[in-house]
């Protein structure tokens, strides 16, 4: 069964905006590499991009973008979530989220 997480972004995200998630996104993708969940991720100047064994994670900073991302639950799910539940909560308005696993699946924290 398909586990896929969807967004929208309602508006470009202005490059103070993009500033202001790149910290927070980069600790996240570290904590993926630093537990193996991802391969390789970078947050560049118009897109953010994930690459696990199981699949990838590519968010634009454009408007009017609908996203999906299947991670079947697989490691780098954690990762997803946590970079878009963030990017959610640190400019609020601009992003919807859903989820085939319900909206609980956002979380903003990493474990410990």
């Amino acid at each position: 069964m398909s586990y896929t997480h969807y967004w929208k972004l309602f508006r470009d995200l202005t490059p103070q905006e993009w500033e202001k998630i790149t910290p927070k996104v980069t600790e996240i993708i570290q904590y993926g590499l630093d537990h193996d969940l991802v391969v390789k991720g970078r947050v560049g100047e118009e897109a953010i991009d994930i690459e696990a064994d199981e699949g990838g994670f590519h968010f634009t900073r454009t408007a009017g973008m609908y996203g999906s991302c299947p991670t079947d639950r697989q490691p780098y799910d954690l990762v997803v979530t946590r970079v878009l539940a963030n990017i959610r909560n640190l400019i609020p308005g601009v992003l919807s989220l859903s989820s085939d696993g319900g909206g609980d699946a956002f979380q903003l924290d990493l474990p410990a």
